[in-house]
């Protein structure tokens, strides 16, 4: 995802979400400071990306489901599975 901040377009996954585990996640502030945006303007994208990646996993989910009433429990499913590897690493 590409956003406009500070007239120049950025990669706003540079920034690292903190909830998402992919070896060092900056924090906010530090975000704030290498996109030069205020603390909650990064609180804002952070949000809007948030609510991206769950439109896009449930479109990608919504693929391999034979109905849309069977996404909700494929995710329930893939989090489930997760956290049981996340505890054996």
């Amino acid at each position: 995802m590409t956003v406009l901040l500070s007239g120049k377009k950025r990669s706003a996954y540079s920034i690292g979400l903190p909830s998402v585990p992919t070896g060092h996640a900056m924090s906010y502030e530090e975000a704030a400071s290498e996109l030069n945006v205020s603390f909650p303007a990064v609180k804002t994208l952070i949000h809007r990306l948030r609510q991206q990646y769950i439109l896009l996993l449930r479109q990608e989910v919504g693929r391999t489901v034979s109905n849309e009433a069977e996404i909700d429990d494929e995710i329930h499913y893939l989090c489930e599975v997760l956290v049981k590897t996340n505890s054996q690493v």
